[in-house]
């Protein structure tokens, strides 16, 4: 209906049939954050979206640094959907003396997290994640881990539309 193309139009790329349990962590609900970071402890929040197909879950997350050694781990009860089948599951960890991400230095950790019914792990999913503060400030601009530095990089959208992107003078 319009003259705009898009290389990543039609099913011209790779496709996954996913099955999961009828109890799952919905795809891309999870997020983790970490409020609160210092020298001795780093606070991680993670935020779980969970398809609940049965009642009375456990959330389990256990975070291991990069040797295969928990950091920190928890168990907690995930609060039963009421008249809907998505529920949301949060939880707050503490890892001790953390090794924080930067760019010299891009240590990750690695958070695993179960859906437990019974005993019985129903989903699991993973992620990596690396533990940073940031800020902004409009004297001395980007700081990461309370470090100042200079933010690299370009922008590179398509300009030109519907012309393409091989280099047009004249658009």
């Amino acid at each position: 209906p319009n003259s705009r193309w898009y290389t990543g139009s039609g099913v011209n790329r790779n496709v996954w049939l996913r099955t999961v349990n009828k109890t799952h962590f919905c795809r891309w609900g999870t997020f983790v954050v970490t409020p609160q970071i210092t020298a001795n402890a780093a606070t991680v929040h993670i935020s779980a979206s969970i398809v609940q197909g049965v009642r009375d879950l456990k959330l389990e997350a256990v975070i291991l640094d990069e040797e295969g050694k928990k950091a920190a781990s928890c168990l907690s009860p995930v609060k039963n959907a009421a008249d809907t089948s998505i529920t949301f599951a949060e939880q707050n960890l503490v890892i001790k003396n953390p090794i924080l991400w930067s760019p010299a230095h891009p240590y990750l950790y690695k958070i695993t997290l179960q859906l437990l019914h019974k005993g019985k792990v129903l989903d699991n999913y993973t992620v990596n994640t690396g533990l940073r503060s940031f800020s902004f400030d409009s004297k001395s601009g980007f700081s990461l881990n309370g470090v100042q530095m200079k933010i690299k990089g370009v922008c590179m959208h398509e300009n030109l539309g519907a012309l393409g992107s091989a280099v047009n003078n004249s658009a």
